[in-house]
């Protein structure tokens, strides 16, 4: 199942992160956005059983070079490796953000863990996301 954090939960971790800045809070603005995909195999068909992930949704960049982090989470995909994130905001703005993804296989899977960094994510007006960023992500075997 998934887990969701709010927005409000973020801000103790961004005390220790030098790189991010906290947000104004605009309640009055609801957004949200879509991530879903699939974990496989070197073959890119045979889905990996269950993998541990951690996700961060960060804001576009502003004009000053800094990211903000608006969510994050962890879960584990599916016996198939399928994974769905359905991120809802409060006083973010319609904007094209980025998502890093971490993913630990299950010991004994015989495959590597892997990192994605800045893969786009349309953050859309609502609670209701009209666009689903798909992830087909490949892991290498050890």
């Amino acid at each position: 199942m998934l887990q969701q954090r709010s927005l409000f939960l973020t801000l103790s971790l961004l005390a220790s992160a030098s790189c991010l800045t906290v947000p104004s809070v605009d309640t009055s603005k609801a957004a949200s956005a879509a991530l879903a995909g699939q974990i496989t195999r070197p073959d890119g068909v045979t889905g990996v059983d269950g993998p541990v992930m951690a996700v961060q949704l960060l804001s576009a960049v502003n004009a000053s070079g800094v990211a903000t982090l608006l969510a994050q989470t962890n879960t584990q995909a599916d016996e198939h490796g399928r994974f769905v994130f359905n991120f809802q905001l409060i006083g973010v703005d319609p904007q094209i953000g980025t998502v890093n993804l971490s993913i630990t296989p299950l010991l004994g899977s015989g495959l590597l863990s892997r990192d994605t960094l800045s893969i786009p994510v349309k953050i859309e007006a609502g609670v209701v996301p009209a666009d689903t960023t798909y992830l087909l992500i490949k892991l290498q075997a050890r």
